[in-house]
């Protein structure tokens, strides 16, 4: 018994003293594997964050994308060194001449109008492309229309120049622009893509020159320079050409013309809302007549103004529709040599969901001669004042914007343009020469809804009042039935009606 007591606890004092030897040595190699484990841990963390920090910095130096309706898809450098802008100008309109007649017989043969209704037509095609370097100091920009002509689709090159932006230096210094094709607007006109205007005024469009003063050339525009409450705005064009003339047109001429037009805003910073939104221009340009020179369409050889691919120096007021687009005044033969200039002072104010536009222009053609040949002493005055106005959006009535979908917008629009030839030999109702003088009125009932931020619809209601009409004119808007109607008379008022479509679309 007692040998076994004695065994027992020599092998309870033996497991005892093995316990106490072999836990601090186990103690130790947990210690230690603790600590490897912190260290992995640690190294782990810090090419974690190693890699974190390349991939930032490898996001970081990635081209930028974005994208805003109506102003396209921009692709930019991180560091602006350059950038990329894509955007698409699409209008589809559908012209509807209620009392037209497409097709009409004069002087024993059958004559297109054109004057249909329910027909679709592209009235801009345009993909336009930007292209920047060093924040956008150079900027080149082109684009391309294809819209359709009458009988034709129309593929060429259209804006074509290049930026130099030295505002960016100083806010008091211009931007230089060169090219075949350069923006001079001369009055606070219409919006393409959010007004409440169909069209350009009647004077300025029917003008021989573009309608918003663009042509080939160089400019220097100082663009919202600030001064005192507001900012300024001026703007100087010589073009090569004459004013109007761009890529593709052959103009057999050495004279120029000149582009210029100040804007000013004179209460933009104040805090007033009736006087914030108030904007005045006047714009002019200018343009020596060369009596010989026509603007060839197509081929150099076709150098008489007389061929059909040659056009002198005419003023034609046609109505607004390209379709059914016909002839309200047409000097007919060409104008004299001399200066012509086109002068025309604006307003715009913005109140809320308001919106007022007017404007005054005066056209002036010298023509010194006076001949079978030759125009002499031809002048336009127009008169125009636009009313739009926001009626709804989600957010309430008399709300809305053209980035706000299901905006509902509203315009009227009243223009008045006159125009004569001083004397009597302007053959203004061509074939007949009947008539010498014009006086057209023009009114237009503009809604739009905005389907969503650049895509809307378009309906608006024209309403033309002539006081003296060609007779084609007369008998192709119905306001005579035939020949026997009109009598030989050119000089008689008439009144029609268009009713049209639109779906406007900008990516």
């Amino acid at each position: 018994m007692n040998k076994r007591l004695r065994f027992l606890t020599a092998i309870c004092f033996t497991l005892a003293a093995f316990f106490l030897l072999a836990v601090p040595v186990w103690a130790d190699s947990v210690d230690e594997k603790i600590k490897a484990l912190e260290n992995e841990l640690t190294r782990l963390k810090t090419e974690q964050m190693e890699l974190k920090k390349d991939a930032v910095a490898a996001a970081a130096a990635l081209p930028e994308f974005s994208y805003r309706p109506g102003s396209g898809l921009t692709i930019a450098a991180a560091d602006k060194s350059w950038s990329m802008n894509f955007s698409w100008n699409l209008n589809t309109y559908m012209y509807s001449h209620p009392d037209g007649r497409p097709v009409i017989t004069e002087g024993g043969e059958r004559r297109a109008t054109s004057m249909t209704s329910g027909q679709f037509t592209l009235r801009r095609n345009r993909p336009e492309w930007t292209f920047c370097w060093a924040d956008c100091f150079y900027e080149m920009e082109i684009s391309m229309d294809m819209a359709e002509g009458v009988g034709e689709t129309v593929a060429s090159a259209r804006d074509n120049r290049v930026n130099f932006h030295f505002e960016k230096w100083n806010p008091f210094l211009p931007t230089l622009t060169v090219g075949t094709r350069i923006p001079g607007s001369i009055y606070l006109g219409r919006s393409s893509s959010s007004g409440f205007k169909s069209e350009h005024n009647l004077l300025i469009a029917g003008n021989d020159t573009t309608s918003t003063g663009s042509s080939s050339g160089i400019n220097l525009f100082w663009e919202e320079v600030p001064v005192g409450t507001g900012d300024v705005s001026l703007f100087v064009g010589y073009r090569d050409r004459g004013v109007g003339y761009v890529l593709g047109d052959q103009r057999d001429t050495d004279r120029k013309g000149a582009n210029l037009s100040f804007k000013a805003r004179p209460f933009r910073q104040t805090k007033n809302q009736w006087l914030r939104g108030l904007e005045l221009m006047v714009g002019s340009y200018l343009q020596p007549i060369d009596k010989r020179a026509c603007t060839v369409a197509s081929d150099p050889a076709d150098d008489e103004c007389g061929d059909d691919n040659a056009e002198p120096n005419r003023l034609r007021i046609r109505a607004h529709e390209r379709i059914g687009r016909i002839t309200l005044f047409d000097t007919g033969a060409a104008i004299g040599s001399g200066l012509h200039h086109y002068t025309i002072p604006s307003m715009r104010w913005v109140i809320g969901p308001y919106q007022l536009r007017a404007n005054v222009g005066f056209d002036r053609w010298e023509g010194r001669e006076s001949s079978a040949e030759f125009v002499r002493g031809v002048r336009g005055r127009n008169f125009e004042i636009e009313n739009g106005l926001w009626l709804w959006s989600p957010k309430g009535l008399f709300t809305g914007s053209s980035s706000t979908a299901n905006s509902l917008q509203a315009g009227w629009t009243f223009e008045r343009v006159d125009v004569e030839c001083a004397a009597l030999d302007c053959d203004a109702s061509p074939a007949t020469g009947e008539f010498h003088r014009n006086r057209i009125l023009y009114r237009e009932l503009f809604l739009a809804y905005n389907v969503r931020a650049a895509l809307r619809l378009m309906f608006w209601w024209g309403w033309y009042d002539t006081s003296n009409t060609p007779e084609r004119t007369q008998i192709a808007t119905g306001c005579k039935r035939n020949e026997a109607a009109v009598d030989g008379n050119a000089g008689r008022g008439c009144d029609f009606h268009t009713i049209n479509l639109g779906l406007q679309f900008r990516f």
